[in-house]
């Protein structure tokens, strides 16, 4: 069980192909309708053949996994009836992001961002850290500042790019940091500070919206919540559902040292720019400067998860833990073809 407030969500992003292949927009009125259609939101993202789905909220770290699992099956049973495909992967390997159409509503981010936003035809898993006091909210997001490459580093999905090998195991990644306010966060005073100096570049024409921020982790100015945002989509909906749950379990971790007033590790930042890198280039084969030492990402992970053992035990997600372990033994990029069920 989950002995803290702390609650927890989930977006994911998909990509919907007509059978030959090529983008094409799914109908979400029709989708919705559907009666085994999960709760949450859907959505289209800013290309047209984006799909978002927003779980609703949860304070369990198993029922979160469930639904993910749940969600990721209807999904694609639903597009396999309409003769679609649905593809998951931080990008598609081959294709062109010029030929992909935007939203009509996103013009006037596509006016300020011009390439950077016509180019990031990406698909990313976002996980909401929500209802943390505010007197511990800042400690919480700035202890999972280290934790962002390590992160990425194991969920780095994103080799191939418009018909390229990049030779980097997150290119998405790299599209993400050429967005203005993107890259690894910086650590926060208050939740007060932030909210000005959003409220601060709002006011003065310099940014279009609250949430153009695009950090690895950032607070969400609407549900201030803290959003862990560096993950590329995972391919298998079990390794989507691991994941979640490790950043609800580390999460909780982290808070319960917190309110202990136990010390979490601190990194520079050089060091945490460094740690980026190795894992948008190296994925699981990165290395991490961690407390004076250069850990492997499987050592760092294999520390970690046995710290976290008891954390994952109470909260009913042992089976998870156990997935984690074997995806660290195994490298996983996105095939040309679109995703299959794997539960």
């Amino acid at each position: 069980m989950n002995s803290t407030p702390l609650t927890f969500g989930v977006e994911e992003e998909f990509l919907t192909l007509n059978n030959h292949g090529q983008p094409t927009q799914l109908d979400l009125q029709r989708l919705q309708q559907e009666t085994d259609c999960p709760a949450g939101q859907w959505s289209i993202e800013a290309h047209i053949c984006m799909l978002e789905h927003g779980t609703p909220i949860f304070h369990c770290p198993a029922d979160l996994s469930t639904h993910l699992i749940e969600s990721r099956r209807f999904l694609t049973a639903y597009c396999q009836r309409q003769q679609l495909q649905l593809f998951a992967g931080g990008t598609h390997p081959h294709l062109d992001w010029r030929t992909q159409a935007l939203q009509p509503h996103y013009r006037h981010t596509a006016t300020e961002l011009q390439q950077l936003l016509e180019q990031l035809l990406t698909l990313g898993m976002h996980c909401h850290i929500g209802n943390c006091p505010s007197a511990q909210l800042p400690a919480l997001f700035n202890a999972w500042r280290p934790f962002l490459a390590p992160l990425l580093a194991i969920c780095a999905n994103s080799r191939s790019f418009a018909g390229r090998d990049t030779g980097l195991a997150s290119y998405r990644s790299v599209l993400l940091a050429q967005l203005p306010r993107a890259g690894t966060p910086a650590a926060i005073n208050s939740v007060a500070d932030e909210m000005a100096q959003i409220h601060y570049l709002l006011e003065h024409g310099l940014m279009e919206k609250p949430n153009s921020v695009w950090t690895d982790a950032r607070l969400h100015p609407r549900y201030q919540t803290i959003e862990i945002r560096v993950m590329d989509l995972q391919t298998n909906p079990r390794q989507s559902a691991a994941i979640a749950v490790l950043i609800s379990c580390l999460s909780i971790f982290l808070y319960q040292r917190i309110c202990q007033q136990q010390t979490n590790v601190e990194l520079a930042d050089w060091q945490l720019r460094e740690n980026r890198w190795q894992a948008v280039r190296h994925g699981k084969a990165a290395k991490f400067i961690w407390q004076g030492e250069v850990l492997s990402c499987q050592a760092f992970w294999q520390h970690w998860l046995t710290q976290l053992e008891d954390t994952f035990a109470r909260s009913h997600t042992t089976a998870q833990w156990l997935d984690l372990q074997q995806q660290l033994q195994t490298e996983t990029y996105v095939s040309e073809q679109a995703c299959e069920l794997q539960v």
